[in-house]
């Protein structure tokens, strides 16, 4: 349709970049036809271009290996959270709770962890939406529509309790990965309480599920740590998971 459609008519469609309309019938008809001969069952568009193929290409083998997502994610932590490094301690302390994680969802939670503190510098009153905004607009590679608006959600949950997202978590997230989403936010903000962004904090203490209880325990040197709001934000995270929460010295 678009490679028989006339300059006027292009420039009448929303969104149409003007320095590409000249070409964009000759593109169209050049995708076609490579649609009609190799007759593939998935076309996947690149966000970055030629650019990324050759960026690929020059990278040494080593790099290559490397999640993009969440090397992306470790970027965006060192550039702008005052704890940069403790995101990895977040993620292995919480593990425990969430055992049985699909690969796909498992990656979100090691890079919602990582990005946990991006919003430290914003106010108060509107950290979560915007650290959700910030998510949703980054230029990260290899992170499809749904795992992008699921990290922003995930993040605005870290920073309140009753995130709500907005039109795109709405359209794009189920239930289920709303559920999910305010699951990993609640344990990455209590986690946050516990240490205060302090690495070295988080190994002294243990979160475990056992039967119908999400339980935390402290060595006795970090029994200080325990408070009242470290207790309510305990109890909302073994809320959202249908279970009692209970609090031990190790």
């Amino acid at each position: 349709i678009i490679s028989q459609q006339s300059r006027v008519s292009l420039e009448k469609i929303g969104g149409v970049s003007k320095r590409r309309i000249d070409s964009l019938p000759h593109a169209s008809l050049v995708m076609n036809m490579l649609m009609k001969r190799m007759q593939p069952n998935e076309v996947v568009f690149s966000g970055h271009g030629l650019r990324e193929g050759w960026m690929y290409e020059v990278l040494p083998e080593d790099l290559r290996q490397r999640d993009p997502v969440l090397e992306a994610c470790f970027s965006f932590a060192e550039d702008g959270e005052r704890f940069h490094q403790h995101g990895e301690e977040v993620a292995k302390w919480c593990a425990p709770i969430f055992s049985e994680l699909p690969d796909n969802i498992e990656r979100l939670r090691l890079a919602a962890c990582i990005i946990g503190d991006i919003g430290w510098n914003e106010h108060p009153d509107y950290r979560a939406i915007q650290s959700y905004n910030r998510i949703l607009r980054h230029p990260y590679i290899d992170l499809n529509h749904h795992d992008r608006v699921f990290l922003a959600y995930t993040i605005g949950s870290r920073y309140t309790g009753n995130f709500k997202g907005d039109d795109a978590s709405d359209r794009i997230l189920s239930e289920d990965d709303r559920l999910t989403g305010r699951l990993f936010g609640h344990v990455i903000r209590l986690g946050h309480t516990l240490s205060g962004g302090v690495e070295g904090i988080l190994p002294q203490t243990r979160l475990q599920l056992e039967g119908d209880k999400l339980v935390l325990q402290f060595e006795k040197q970090a029994a200080a740590l325990y408070g009242e709001v470290v207790e309510q934000r305990l109890s909302k995270l073994a809320k959202l998971m249908n279970r009692e929460s209970e609090v031990r010295l190790m």
